[in-house]
């Protein structure tokens, strides 16, 4: 739009000088004040801009409200962010997002639609009426995903790091770690080894047609594309399991018969998660093997647990399709799930076990081990505790399944995924655990954190003795972390090792910091648990981001509220220990800043 202005002549001559008219008659300001006598006389002259139309009070989009710029509101992005380049970050509060592969996916449905009214049907074969009936208006079809843009990758909101300031909770809902960069693994048929994660891509959009990943083949990919993120989400099964489940091969009975005979049911979860897993990886979306396969999923756990489907596995498939809801932002439905694998729990008194025998048994048959039941019950505890961190929700678990993992006395033997499953819901455990605390010494003592005599005596006791289970879970952890990097592990075993530390960090950093005012040791021991975290997130690649987990934020909150303080102490000219500069400070927060930002990016809004 051409916009006219009047401004003096000598500062629009000298306007590289940043020379400012006020429009004061007959002489601007500048010019009263020039050292040298100035004629100040007006002219006009026009440029062109974009006028911006006012809009309501909150209906600008997120990066223009967080960079405070002005905002049109236009869908799906705004006029801001498409001359800035930044369509695809263009996100509203209510949920949309200005993708625009998902625009095109959608207007190319709207063509299609109108063309095939106007279609003959009589010239109209037998296979066009049935890609039109499998077709609907939440899928799109094979035409509409030769699209290709940008991976987004499928998680929770991650609790925005930004925001560290102003409180230590976010409201973001919990994650169980899905990740979209799936990489491909090799798979030894004759030892039945793990799983192991390559940097290569599993799949590609040239090399698998969409409409034939019914086949045979297409569910094997599938299956093996959610083996690669068992560990992220949680399938607490032995890799003896896995390699049976990559195969299909269900047990014909119905039930676990052996330690290597897979339920239908967990056949069918993975199928399921390996359809969503391959659309959001090709951009390819609308499958529909997705809806067959949940149609599937929850005929079998309709009428779970039965003698289709034992105590444990129903237990295991509510926790997988819980994170499956989660995973695409139905809080509704991932929430019912993950309250029905409680109520199974409860139901049939399913308790965590160290000295138990080495099978469990039901119906005169070996079921699950006792590690796998110990990393099942644990995941479960692992979302719940999430949920109530990230979301502010009750627990939906008894408080005596809580107990009981409390007091587990858990050595890892084989740093398998199951060892690490169960270590991950520690470390959690201690932060969720750390984060009451320190809720009870505040409304106690005050936000100084000082001594009090009216301070419960008990809490005291409370507070040494998490510490205590805090250092020896990370006494654990660190010496799992060298072995796995020296003998050169499994990469997603790795990154679950450094998230592990990373939250027990956090949790040790918010006990150390509730006496570091009254105590310099305290006061060292938190900067150094900060420190850790800072040290961890820095050994994070790119490509890691996609295979990490929202509680991170969590961490990056408590390690940035330690450093700020001790920069506060820096400029007031206080005694810091470790003698730590303001330099290194702004290096670690702009380290974790950089880190929130790029695994924001990973996961969707």
């Amino acid at each position: 739009m051409l916009v006219e202005a009047r401004i003096c002549f000598p500062p629009l001559r000298g306007r590289n000088k940043k020379v400012r008219c006020d429009g004061v008659e007959p002489t601007c300001g500048p010019c009263a004040k020039a050292r040298r006598p100035t004629e100040c006389s007006y002219v006009s002259y026009s440029f062109d801009g974009p006028k911006i139309a006012p809009v309501q009070k909150g209906a600008a989009c997120g990066p223009c409200r967080r960079k405070k710029k002005k905002c049109d509101a236009l869908r799906p992005f705004c006029t801001t962010c498409q001359v800035a380049g930044k369509e695809d970050e263009c996100e509203y509060s209510d949920g949309s997002r200005g993708s625009l592969t998902r625009t095109l996916l959608q207007r190319n449905r709207e063509l299609e639609d109108r063309l095939w009214e106007y279609e003959d049907p009589t010239t109209s074969g037998t296979h066009q009426s049935q890609e039109r009936a499998e077709s609907s208006s939440t899928h799109p079809t094979a035409s509409e995903t030769s699209v290709i843009g940008a991976v987004s990758i499928l998680d929770y909101p991650v609790p925005s790091f930004s925001d560290y300031n102003h409180s230590g909770t976010s409201s973001a809902p919990p994650s169980s770690g899905l990740r979209r960069n799936a990489p491909a693994f090799n798979l030894a048929h004759a030892n039945v080894a793990p799983f192991s994660l390559e940097a290569s891509s599993l799949v590609t959009p040239d090399t698998v047609d969409p409409m034939h990943l019914s086949s045979p083949d297409g569910l094997r990919l599938f299956r093996d594309l959610f083996l690669s993120h068992e560990l992220q989400l949680g399938c607490c099964i032995s890799d003896t399991r896995a390699f049976m489940l990559s195969l299909g091969e269900a047990s014909s009975s119905a039930l676990v018969t052996s330690p290597a005979a897979v339920p239908p049911i967990l056949v069918c979860v993975a199928q399921l998660w390996g359809s969503l897993l391959w659309q959001e990886v090709n951009l390819k979306f609308g499958l529909a093997e997705e809806t067959e396969q949940l149609t599937q999923v929850h005929a079998l756990l309709d009428s779970a647990p039965n003698n289709a489907c034992d105590p444990l596995t129903t237990v295991l498939s509510h926790s997988l399709m819980s994170t499956y809801y989660f995973s695409k932002v139905n809080m509704v439905k991932g929430r019912e799930h993950l309250t029905k694998a409680a109520s199974v729990v409860s139901e049939h008194d399913l308790r965590l076990s160290s000295d138990s025998p080495p099978n469990v048994r039901g119906n005169g048959h070996e079921l699950y081990t006792s590690q796998e039941m110990n990393a099942i019950l644990s995941q479960l505890l692992y979302q719940d505790t999430v949920s109530m961190m990230l979301m502010n929700l009750p627990s939906v678990v008894g408080a005596d399944l809580y107990a009981q993992f409390q007091s587990l006395r858990f050595q890892p033997s084989d740093f398998s995924n199951l060892d690490l499953i169960i270590l991950r819901a520690k470390s959690v455990f201690h932060l969720h655990e750390a984060n009451h605390l320190t809720s009870v010494w505040r409304e106690s003592t005050g936000d100084g954190g000082m001594f009090e005599p009216t301070f419960p005596t008990h809490c005291y006791e409370w507070y040494f003795d998490l510490v205590q289970r805090i250092s020896n879970h990370i006494a654990i952890l660190t010496p799992i972390l060298l072995k796995l990097s020296v003998l050169g592990g499994n990469r997603e075993r790795v990154l679950a090792v450094k998230l592990s530390l990373a939250v027990v960090h956090a949790a040790a950093a918010e006990l150390y910091e509730l006496l570091a005012s009254t105590n310099s040791t305290y006061c060292g021991k938190s900067i150094t648990a900060a420190l850790e975290i800072v040290q961890v997130t820095g050994t994070f690649d790119d490509s890691d981001f996609h295979f990490l987990d929202p509680i991170l934020g969590t961490c990056w909150t408590v390690a940035a509220r330690v450093l700020r303080r001790i920069q506060g102490m820096i400029r007031i000219g206080s005694t810091v220990p470790l003698h730590l500069e303001e330099s290194n400070i702004r290096r670690s927060m702009s380290t974790m800043i950089t880190a929130s930002l790029k695994l924001e990016r990973s996961m969707p809004t």
